[in-house]
């Protein structure tokens, strides 16, 4: 009987993980906010529904009371896990915490499955604590605008700490890649692969030349060649094409792309030559039935369990994934398809390419130079992590020993891929305020461009003689925190501390005013309330309450900001159902054609505003 729930409750699992294999491109598709929001709901209702029949089917097969106590545990941590993310940044991607949760999940079922005590509780306890960690990397990415100028710290940092494996590191499956400090283990191959993105991020934001390459190319080198030292051949390779494509996204230039494909045969040779490790790895990879009881074993065993697994699986706890070395780590893919199946590991695959276009579309989004290499890189790390990790065990290319992200047992490996996704977040919340203030100022831009000057010009003073039109707007965003001081040494436009303010409060970098004669020197300022918008799930409401306290700290000293008093604002009305426009208009001190001095007679000024707010604007219409 149990056998059998094992069997049937497979199909419940491959038509789960279809639905969500496909789910995970339909959210590409452009839809309406709900119907997205729909979508990441059925996500997380079937990933949550596919951790309870597991654990359901474990317990039924094993009657270990540990094993319900681990899922109730687990299955609050998620729920509270995806509830903080919601919370906490509410324009953070949903989709990314609901891939991040899944793969976590289909990992903590088949560790259970090879091993609850040995593997399921250590790596939860590692996932648990350092998911809630790593909780303020996002707002640490969105905040420190300062990480692009420790260009020489990744660098070096990075690469001694890679390096100091060959004092105080350990040999583990022939490689020299472990630290042990006391109880705990780690791989610096795995922290020094963020630090390493971040350098090469940083040395070619800005617009890379030959020598800033070079210098590049050398410290890439070093990091390679440590690796090859510890016999670290995925690691190696991984650092190797992370940094190639990284260098062809910065330039553009294919030379550097088929220059560094030579240079890696050619490192690939000598590797070999040199290495006797790594002519081991080749050896068992061309043929691994020829000493299939000694160095041949890992590979034969990992093929046996794919071979009889087949399409749909032997079933949870029907297969033998402990006769695989090493299954828990860098052969868990095996153990997958034996028990799942090949569709489910098909799907499984599906999931990590989705999660990598969602990464690519991250950083094509992000305009920041800086941040965009992060984003490419981070994509490339993943992708090429999954592929040499599913490829080494299905002997498409020698083994490297590359855990499967999320997936495999590995404290670091979990660590640094948690962390990923959370520096990717931060890149997405950058990328979605980009987006915003995109936003803003295209429609501010076309609504100046249908608008035109009547009777005398704008109540701001852009005087382009009667009937001319508007020349130059500043747009504020609403909600926006810093300060302003329209009255500069040159008498228009902002100073350099708010032009770096966090909340980007200079959208439109031009000259408001042109100082000329006979011209107000005041400004517009709008400020664009969404109301209720949501996009991918993600909130971007600002209350009124939110605008007036910005305001109010942004135009709170007349001696600085010329704010004219009493002065009442125009609203357009309803756009479409993307809230409102709000107009204010503040002069800088400089003198009107109708001869009134904003900055100094606040009576002659209210009335003037009065007067041509009574006689141009009098209803949404004449906008």
């Amino acid at each position: 009987m149990i056998k059998l729930i094992a069997e049937w409750s497979n199909y419940i699992f491959i038509f789960m993980c279809v639905i969500y294999a496909i789910s995970c491109f339909t959210v590409f598709l452009p839809s309406s906010p709900s119907r997205q929001a729909g979508r990441m709901n059925r996500q997380e209702f079937f990933m949550f529904l596919f951790h309870f029949i597991c654990y359901g089917v474990l317990f039924a097969v094993t009657k270990d009371h540990m094993v319900l106590i681990l899922y109730v545990i687990q299955a609050v941590f998620f729920k509270v896990l995806i509830f903080i993310y919601q919370h906490v940044y509410p324009d953070c991607s949903r989709i990314m915490v609901n891939h991040m949760c899944f793969l976590m999940m289909i990992g903590f079922v088949m560790l259970s499955r090879i091993g609850l005590k040995e593997y399921a509780i250590k790596q939860f306890a590692i996932a648990g604590v350092f998911s809630l960690i790593v909780l303020v990397v996002p707002f640490f990415v969105e905040k420190a605008i300062w990480l692009r100028r420790l260009r020489w710290a990744y660098g070096i940092l990075g690469l001694a700490f890679l390096m100091s494996v060959k004092v105080i590191g350990r040999t583990v499956n022939g490689s020299t890649n472990w630290i042990a400090l006391g109880p705990i283990t780690l791989q610096p191959m795995e922290f020094v692969k963020i630090s390493y993105i971040f350098f090469i991020a940083s040395m070619l934001g800005r617009r890379p030349n030959f020598k800033r390459i070079m210098l590049t190319s050398l410290f890439c080198a070093a990091h390679v060649m440590v690796l090859i030292l510890e016999n670290d051949l995925g690691g190696a390779l991984l650092y190797f094409v992370v940094f190639i494509l990284m260098c062809y996204v910065a330039t553009g230039r294919l030379v550097y792309l088929f220059g560094g494909a030579g240079a890696g045969v050619v490192a690939g040779w000598l590797a070999y030559m040199a290495r006797p490790h790594v002519r081991t790895r080749f050896a068992v990879w061309s043929d691994p039935f020829a000493d299939p009881v000694g160095k041949g074993y890992q590979m034969t065993q990992s093929l046996f369990a794919i071979g009889s697994g087949g399409w749909l699986g032997r079933g949870l706890t029907q297969g033998s994934p402990y006769l695989i070395p090493v299954v828990a780590s860098d052969f868990i893919f095996a153990a997958i398809v034996e028990e799942l199946g090949a569709v489910f590991a098909i799907c499984l695959i599906l999931i990590y390419i989705g999660i990598f276009i969602h990464f690519l579309r991250i950083a094509m989004d992000v305009e920041d130079r800086f941040y965009k290499l992060i984003g490419y890189g981070f994509s490339i790390s993943f992708i090429f992590q999954v592929f040499l990790s599913v490829g080494g065990v299905i002997k498409f290319i020698p083994s490297t020993g590359v855990t499967l992200p999320l997936v495999s047992y590995g404290g670091s490996s979990v660590i640094s891929t948690l962390a990923i996704f959370g520096i990717m977040q931060g890149v997405f919340m950058i990328a979605y305020k980009e987006d915003q203030e995109e936003e803003y100022r295209e429609a501010g831009a076309a609504w100046f461009d249908e608008t035109r000057v009547r009777d005398g010009g704008y109540m701001d003073g852009f005087r382009d003689g009667y009937g001319g039109e508007m020349t130059g707007v500043h747009y504020y965003g609403a909600g926006s925190k810093a300060g302003s001081k329209a009255g500069s040494e040159s008498g228009f436009g902002p100073d350099k501390k708010t032009m770096k303010s966090e909340n980007r409060l200079y959208i439109n970098r031009e000259r408001a005013v042109r100082k000329e004669e006979g011209r107000t020197q005041g400004r517009l300022y709008i400020s664009r309330e969404e109301a209720g918008k949501k996009k991918a799930g993600r909130s971007a409401v600002h209350s009124d309450k939110t605008i007036r306290r910005s305001e109010e700290s942004l135009y709170n000293s007349p001696d600085k900001t010329g704010r004219i008093p009493g002065y009442e604002r125009v609203s357009r009305g309803d756009r479409g159902g993307q809230g409102k426009l709000k107009i204010s208009v503040f002069g800088a001190g400089a003198k009107t054609r109708a001869g009134g001095s904003p900055g100094a007679d606040d009576k002659g000024v209210k009335d003037l505003e009065e007067k041509r707010a009574g006689k141009y604007w009098k209803s949404p219409d004449d906008f």
